[in-house]
C-alpha cells in the first residue's frame, strides 16, 4: 500500500516551469516506485486554486454602435449607421482570457477607420483590489490634419480582374501613380470620352480620413485637353460568380442595384452613360473642345432615391445653386481653368465639402458644402458605414493630375483592402475564386448570408454573418446597399431636419457615439440601432451590466460607468461584477494502466475522480481542499508487477481539456492499494 503526494510546485525549482502548470504537471522521482500486480488507485486528496469561470456559448454575442446618436424614436427609419456584431468564441475563460478574447474581438471585427483596431479591455476593480467587471476602452483617431499620406497610397486598377464591357477583358491599368511625387499619369492612348475607362484607378493603402480629412487634386490643367474625373468611393473589387450554364461573370463590382449603363442623371433629368466606374462623391470637367450641353464642371453623388424606376444612380448637384462661390449654372471648363487650379475634397465627420484651388495662389474657395445648404441636389449625400472608408479615384482621358495633399487618421496598412484571388492554380486560403472582406463595413457585408434578414422597421437586407473568414464562391449578390435605412435620407426634408454636420470635439476626434448593447429587450428604446438579425445579444451579465441592456455614452456618463464622453478616449466601466460559474473538474492521469468511460465524450478514459464545486465551508473559489469520505477505487489492471519513474497528473472538464482557471500549487494524493 502507497501513498503518493503529487504537487504542480517543487520548492528546488526556483522558476516556473512547462511541467508545474497546476492543471498538468508531471513529478519525476529519484526512486522508483513499485507498485504491485493487481493494484488499484484512488483520489486521497485535493488541494487548488480556483479562479473564477465565465462560460460562453456558440450564441454569446454583444453590439457595438459608433455613430449619430438617435434622440426620437422616428430617427430611427434615417439610421446610415449599423452596430457591429461582436461574436466571441465559445468556451470558459479565467478572467484573463476572457477580456483579451473581447479584446481581440473587438480589434479583428470591421470597424470605423478612426477607431479600427485601437480598443482595449482591462479587468475593472473596487477600491480593495477585488474584480468588479469590465473596462472598455475605445481610442478614437484624428485626422492627422496637415500630414500627406499620398504618399502611402498605392495604383490599383479599379477593375480588379477584367473590364468585361470592352477592350477584350483587358484591365484599366492605362495608367502609373507614382507616390513619391503624387502624380496621376494616363498612359493608354488619349480619348475624349467620358465614358473611357482605360485609365481608371482607386489607389488603395489608407482610407480617407471622416475627421477633417482633406484631399486635393491639382495640375488640373495638364488633363484640360480632354477630362478628367476625381473623387472617392468605397473599396470596389470584382469577383467571380459561377452561373447556371457553368460560366462566369465578373462584373460584380458596384453597389447593389447600380445602373451602370446609363447611370449619370443630369439635372436636366437626362440619363446618359459616363463611364462603367461608380464614385460614391466626384467633380469631373469636361474640355472646352466638348460642345455638349453637359459638359463643363459637374458635381455627383450616387444615390439611391427610388427614382426613375432605378435603385442607384449618380445624380447630379447643382453647386451653382448652393450658396457656394459659382452661380448662376454649370460652370464651364473655360471658366473653370481661369480662376482654379486644384480641386479639394474636406470631410467634416457627416458630409464631404467641394472646395476649388484659387489659381497660382495658396488660397481655396468654398463651391459646395453642407454649411451653404444640405439641399438633396445642392449636397454631397452624408456619411455612413458604407462609405466611411473612401479612397481616391480617378479617372483621366489624357496628361497627369496630381494628388498634393492626402489626409488619413490610419500611420499604417493595417487597415485592409477587399482582395480577390482568381487564380485557378492556387490552393487553400489563398485559393482560387477567394473573396477576401476589406476591414470596412461595406465590403464585409458586401456578399450574402444565405438567409434574408429584417431590419427593425421591416426592410428586407442580407448581412454576411462570418465577418473573418473568407467566403469561397460568393454566389450572386443582394446587399446592405439595398436597404431603405441607407436611402431614405436623400428625401430633401431628412437630410436637413436629421443629419446636421457632426463637427469635431475639442481633441479633433468626429462626434459620433459609442452605445454597447449587451442584452435582448421589450420595451422600445430610442436608442435602438440594432438590425433584426441582432434582436437577441445575450451578454449584459457577462459584461457586468446586471440592471441595462443599452449602455449609451451619454446614458453611461450621467450615470457614472462611461468615462470620456465628448473626448478621443471613451471608457465603459461596468458596475457590477461579471457573472461566473465554475467548471466540472476532474483528476486524470494518462500514464497509468486503468480504464473509466467519460459518458460526455462517449468513449475511454483516464478519469479517477470528480472534484467538487464547493468545498466544506461553501466556497467555490480561491484555495480550496477536498478529501472524500468514501474513496472511489479503480482497478490498474496490472497483472504484473509496475515500476512508476514519473507521475503526469490532468485537471480537466468533462470535455478533457486542460482547465484554464486554476492557478497557484495544486496538490493531489493519491492510494495505492492491492485489489480487495
Amino acid at each position: 500500500m502507497s501513498l503518493i503526494v503529487a504537487t504542480s510546485k517543487l520548492e528546488e525549482n526556483t522558476q516556473n516551469i512547462s511541467s508545474e502548470n497546476p492543471s498538468n504537471f508531471t513529478n519525476f522521482f529519484r526512486s522508483p516506485i513499485h507498485v504491485e500486480p493487481n493494484s488499484e488507485i484512488a483520489v486521497e486528496s485535493v488541494k487548488i486554486n480556483r479562479t473564477p469561470n465565465i462560460h460562453i456559448k456558440g450564441s454569446s454575442y454583444f453590439c457595438h454602435y459608433f455613430g449619430q446618436k438617435n434622440d426620437e424614436t422616428d430617427d430611427k427609419i434615417y439610421q446610415i449607421e449599423a452596430p457591429r456584431r461582436i461574436q466571441l468564441e465559445e468556451g470558459t475563460y479565467n478572467i484573463d482570457d476572457y477580456k483579451t478574447q473581447i479584446e481581440s474581438k473587438l480589434n479583428k471585427c470591421y470597424g470605423h477607420p478612426s477607431i479600427f483596431g485601437n480598443a482595449s479591455v482591462s479587468i475593472n476593480t473596487t477600491t480593495g483590489g477585488a474584480e468588479n467587471g469590465l473596462q472598455i476602452k475605445f481610442v478614437q483617431r484624428t485626422s492627422g490634419s496637415g500630414s500627406d499620406k499620398a504618399d502611402d497610397l498605392v495604383k490599383n486598377s479599379y477593375y480588379n480582374l477584367a473590364r468585361p464591357e470592352k477592350n477584350n477583358g483587358s484591365l484599366s491599368d492605362g495608367f502609373t501613380y507614382t507616390p513619391a511625387s503624387g502624380i496621376f499619369n494616363r498612359t493608354a492612348a488619349n480619348s475624349d470620352s467620358l465614358s473611357d475607362t482605360q485609365a481608371v484607378g482607386i489607389l488603395k493603402g489608407r482610407p480617407f480620413s471622416n475627421a477633417g480629412g482633406r484631399m486635393t487634386v491639382g495640375s488640373l490643367a495638364n488633363a484640360s485637353a480632354t477630362y478628367w474625373k476625381v473623387g472617392l468611393s468605397r473599396p470596389h473589387v470584382q469577383y467571380e460568380v459561377l452561373e447556371s450554364n457553368g460560366s462566369r461573370t465578373v462584373n460584380n463590382l458596384y453597389p447593389d442595384g447600380y445602373f451602370s449603363a446609363r447611370s449619370y442623371r443630369y439635372h436636366t433629368g437626362q440619363r446618359v452613360g459616363r463611364g462603367a466606374e461608380h464614385y460614391d462623391f466626384t467633380v469631373q470637367c469636361k474640355s472646352a473642345s466638348g460642345t455638349g450641353i453637359n459638359d463643363g464642371l459637374r458635381m455627383f453623388c450616387s444615390m439611391n432615391r427610388g427614382s426613375d424606376n432605378i435603385n442607384w444612380l449618380m445624380y447630379e448637384m447643382k453647386y451653382w445653386e448652393s450658396g457656394g462661390v459659382h452661380s448662376g449654372g454649370p460652370m464651364t471648363s473655360s471658366a473653370f481653368y481661369a480662376s482654379f487650379d486644384r480641386i479639394r475634397f474636406e470631410s467634416d465627420g457627416t458630409y464631404i465639402s467641394v472646395f476649388g484651388g484659387d489659381k497660382g495662389a495658396a488660397t481655396f474657395k468654398q463651391l459646395m458644402g453642407p454649411n451653404l445648404s444640405k439641399d438633396v441636389d445642392k449636397c454631397f449625400k452624408p456619411i455612413g458605414d458604407t462609405t466611411y472608408a473612401l479612397y481616391p479615384q480617378i479617372n483621366i482621358g489624357s496628361g497627369d493630375v496630381e494628388i498634393t495633399q492626402y489626409e488619413s487618421e490610419l500611420t499604417d496598412a493595417t487597415y485592409l483592402f477587399p482582395e480577390y484571388n482568381a487564380s485557378d492554380a492556387s490552393v487553400g486560403i489563398t485559393g482560387p475564386r477567394q473573396y477576401t472582406p476589406g476591414s470596412d463595413f461595406y465590403s464585409t457585408n458586401r456578399l450574402p448570408s444565405s438567409h434574408l434578414v429584417n431590419l427593425a422597421n421591416g426592410t428586407d437586407i442580407q448581412l454576411f454573418n462570418n465577418v473573418n473568414d473568407v467566403i469561397t464562391e460568393p454566389g450572386s449578390t443582394k446587399t446592405i446597399d439595398s436597404s431603405i435605412s441607407y436611402r431614405n435620407y436623400f428625401s430633401e426634408g431628412a437630410i436637413t431636419t436629421h443629419f446636421q454636420p457632426n463637427g469635431f470635439n475639442a481633441s479633433g476626434g468626429v462626434v459620433l457615439d459609442h452605445v454597447l448593447i449587451a442584452n435582448k429587450y421589450t420595451v422600445p428604446q430610442i436608442e435602438d440601432y440594432l438590425l433584426f438579425n441582432q434582436r437577441f445579444p445575450n451578454m449584459s451579465l457577462a459584461l457586468g451590466y446586471r440592471d441595462r441592456a443599452i449602455m449609451s455614452q451619454d446614458q453611461g456618463s450621467t450615470d457614472g460607468y462611461v468615462s470620456g464622453s465628448g473626448t478621443n478616449t471613451v471608457t465603459f466601466s461596468s458596475p457590477s461584477e461579471i457573472e461566473k460559474a465554475p467548471i466540472s473538474a476532474f483528476v486524470r492521469i494518462p500514464n497509468l494502466t486503468h480504464q473509466s468511460f467519460n459518458g460526455a465524450q462517449s468513449g475511454l478514459s483516464k478519469i479517477l475522480y470528480q472534484v467538487p464545486q464547493f468545498s466544506n465551508d461553501g466556497r467555490q473559489y480561491g484555495p480550496l481542499y477536498f478529501a472524500p469520505g468514501e474513496k472511489t477505487y479503480i482497478d490498474l489492471k496490472n497483472p504484473t508487477a509496475t515500476i512508476l519513474n514519473a507521475l503526469q497528473v490532468q485537471l480537466v472538464g468533462s470535455d478533457e481539456k486542460e482547465l484554464k482557471s486554476l492557478n497557484g500549487t495544486t496538490q493531489v494524493v493519491f492510494h495505492i492499494r492491492q485489489k480487495r
